[in-house]
């Protein structure tokens, strides 16, 4: 017994609102990569101007950035964000670094 193949014309509304849920689907899953992308190009970027001004090897200040909390990463987006998680990663190292303001360009 061979297989049944059903042809949907092109107009038909269960193709069309399926096929635009999956572009929107993968859509969503490139932007959602893009992001986690771009904070992790953010991330190096920060862990090595803190590491110059704290005068600590980069690897120390990317473990402690590696523990900053799942809702304190979008402080990667902001220069705002990049002061206070500045502050976060000497607090965690043990460095008197309160008055931080790394250079965003």
């Amino acid at each position: 017994m061979g297989l049944m193949t059903i042809a949907l014309p092109a107009s038909d509304p269960v193709m069309i609102a399926a096929t635009q849920d999956a572009k929107a689907m993968a859509r969503a899953a490139a932007e959602e990569a893009f992001e986690r992308a771009a904070r992790h190009v953010a991330a190096c970027a920060l862990a090595e101007e803190i590491s110059g001004l704290l005068g600590v090897d980069s690897g120390l200040v990317w473990q402690a950035l590696s523990s900053v909390p799942d809702n304190m990463l979008m402080l990667l987006d902001s220069p705002q964000g990049w002061t206070a998680l500045a502050g976060f990663v000497s607090g965690e190292l043990g460095i008197d670094g309160a008055d931080l303001m790394p250079a965003v360009h």
